[in-house]
């Protein structure tokens, strides 16, 4: 299959931080201060396409469903780096869970092909608790990531 078929056969629409997405599931179920407790989206990188730095204040978990590896690099608040490569195979990781305040940010290492994902969310997302990085606030805190900040901070 190709990235377009997915997208179509989905009915993904086009991220503000990158790729493609469908929302497949908001919880009725309420917690907290009326969020839901759990959301669930498809999320499509292809070629080019990343996810932009960001970070959130719920925990986050990825799943890979299909495509090419996807490279998922994830800065914990102590600056320490782990890159995990999510693949279909035993060669890389099928689900990762970032952690509320970790910055994260995915990309296709190839540049080449697309990577399918979900992403879980709980409680549920919302852009409220949603904050995009730009590289001149990350590359202070992180200087020594400033090369992989440059690449994939808007």
């Amino acid at each position: 299959m190709k990235a377009i078929d997915w997208i179509n056969h989905l009915n993904m629409s086009r991220h503000p931080e990158g790729g493609y997405y469908k929302e497949i599931f908001r919880s009725e179920k309420l917690v907290d201060n009326d969020k839901s407790a759990m959301t669930s989206i498809y999320y499509l990188l292809e070629n080019e396409d990343k996810s932009a730095f960001h970070r959130l204040t719920s925990p986050e978990v990825w799943y890979y469903h299909a495509g090419y590896p996807l490279m998922l690099h994830v800065i914990h608040p102590d600056g320490r780096l782990v890159t995990h490569v999510m693949t279909a195979d035993f060669s890389g990781e099928q689900q990762v869970v970032i952690e509320p305040g970790c910055w994260f940010a995915a990309e296709l290492p190839s540049h080449f092909g697309y990577a399918l994902v979900s992403c879980a969310v709980a409680p549920g997302f919302t852009f409220d608790d949603f904050e995009l990085g730009t590289f001149e606030r990350l590359s202070k805190l992180y200087p020594d990531h400033e090369d992989l900040l440059k690449r994939l901070c808007q």
